[in-house]
């Protein structure tokens, strides 16, 4: 009877241990609509403060400067975007990354656009570029809006989380401090030099190219792909591209440093022009590539099809000399964490604030002349995408939805996909289930009030 009476007192103690973990480490889903929470209310506080300290904006003469500088890393070197590498150095390099920045003037009003051939702008990365540009060239937050190619073969060993390192190999300070000095470069290069220029915008689509990876032929796809093209005085010629297939062509069994299919764009279009290529990722959360071929030789197909698709619309490109320039930013607040463990349950918040770091974050929108643009600091969905750009057709603009603008925040994808049990929706949503209507909503709005400055 005493050894029964101690294991009844033992599962006893065993069963109430649990519970009490449970009640430290586990917390249920906040299905509060977000439009009735705080972290919106200080967003909408933030974009009404913004709107009313904007100018009124009028088209006038655009001058545009460009700047490029490598970030290939030394051999040896993780690459970044694949967990199943873990972090394992590369081998070689099959072609060379770089990091580009557009820098633009008009009406009394500049704007940067920078992207690099790697797979996210890092919140440590986009801060210390900032912090070094803004005593130089007086840019704030607002003129600059990041991006990247996505390119899964791209430096790693930039991350500071554990997170980070899942996906980029083990931080190496030198790394990251190579990544600073390079934007720094690219950025300080286009603003040293401005030329008067005209600006086009095209698009096309490319639905052999892009499928939606979330839920295949049931979902939407975002096969159309977007640019921008520069004409200076002295015949320099720039474009930016975006697309929303990720650069996941290459495998993570690839050990080779290469910007994916990109990469393979960028280069055609700088021999063809001749000029200078930026390549901004799109709405890629839930859009993978698509067309025949395998690793580099699809990539090559992929990247040179695009390209290829640009060059025969700009032929019939038209080109306007003045233009309305507004770059519009926005601190945006962010829901607590939420690392599911099922529908209803999460990880605690202050663990999961062990694995995540992004309290708050930014959007920006640059509005020049019939295009806007849209920083979103995650992994946005290509439905999304497609939302706004309806958005922005009905104002008369061309929009280009771009990814990783500064910061990290996983995929937002739409909220009927939220409790569908896939990669994006469950392992790497990582604020609650109304994350991709309270991001729809920011960028909607941010639109709107860059599109009515410029109309008043």
């Amino acid at each position: 009877m005493k050894i029964f009476r101690k294991i009844i007192w033992g599962v006893v103690a065993l069963l109430i241990l649990g519970v009490v973990l449970a009640f430290v480490v586990i917390r249920p889903v906040d299905y509060t609509p977000y439009f009735q929470t705080g972290y919106y209310a200080k967003t909408m506080t933030n974009l009404r403060a913004v709107d009313a300290a904007l100018p009124h904006t009028k088209p006038a003469p655009l001058f545009v400067g460009f700047g490029k500088a490598s970030i290939t890393p030394p051999v040896g070197t993780p690459l970044a975007g694949y967990g199943d590498r873990k972090g394992k150095p590369s081998v070689g390099v099959h072609d060379s990354l770089f990091v580009r920045a557009i820098a633009l003037k008009s009406g009394g009003q500049e704007a940067i656009l920078v992207a690099g051939d790697i797979l996210i702008v890092p919140r440590q990365l986009a801060d210390s570029v900032l912090a070094e540009i803004h005593p130089k060239l007086g840019i704030d937050r607002r003129q600059i809006l990041f991006g990247a190619t996505h390119s899964h073969s791209a430096v790693g060993a930039w991350g500071t989380t554990w997170l980070e390192e899942q996906f980029a190999g083990k931080n190496d300070p030198k790394i990251l401090h190579f990544l600073i000095r390079q934007f720094v470069a690219a950025i300080e290069q286009a603003t040293a030099h401005f030329e008067r220029a005209e600006v086009g915008w095209g698009n096309f689509h490319a639905p052999g190219l892009i499928r939606n990876r979330l839920i295949g032929k049931k979902g939407w796809t975002d096969d159309q792909a977007v640019f921008t093209a520069f004409r200076t005085d002295s015949g320099k010629q720039i474009v930016l591209v975006s697309f929303g297939a990720h650069a996941t062509v290459l495998p993570a069994s690839n050990f080779l440093i290469s910007a994916d299919y990109p990469g393979y764009l960028e280069r055609k279009l700088e021999r063809a022009l001749p000029g200078h290529c930026v390549f901004f990722a799109g709405g890629v959360g839930s859009h993978r590539p698509a067309g025949k071929g395998k690793d580099f030789d699809r990539a090559k197909m992929i990247g040179e099809a695009l390209a290829d698709s640009v060059l025969f619309h700009l032929k019939t490109t038209s080109f306007h000399a003045n233009v309305p320039l507004l770059p519009v930013g926005v601190p945006v607040a962010l829901p607590s964490y939420t690392i599911r463990i099922s529908d209803n349950l999460r990880l605690a918040p202050f663990l999961a604030a062990k694995i995540l770091k992004e309290r708050d974050t930014f959007f920006n929108a640059v509005l020049l002349g019939k295009e806007i643009f849209i920083g979103i600091p995650a992994e946005l969905s290509g439905e999304i995408g497609l939302v706004l750009k309806a958005l922005a057709f009905e104002k008369g603009l061309q929009l280009v939805p771009t990814s990783f603008n500064g910061s990290y925040l996983g995929y937002v994808v739409p909220g009927k996909y939220y409790h569908y049990n896939a990669y994006e929706s469950r392992l790497m949503s990582f604020y609650g289930p109304y994350m991709g209507d309270y991001f729809e909503e920011i960028a909607r709005r941010l639109l709107l009030v860059a599109w009515h400055h410029t109309q008043r």
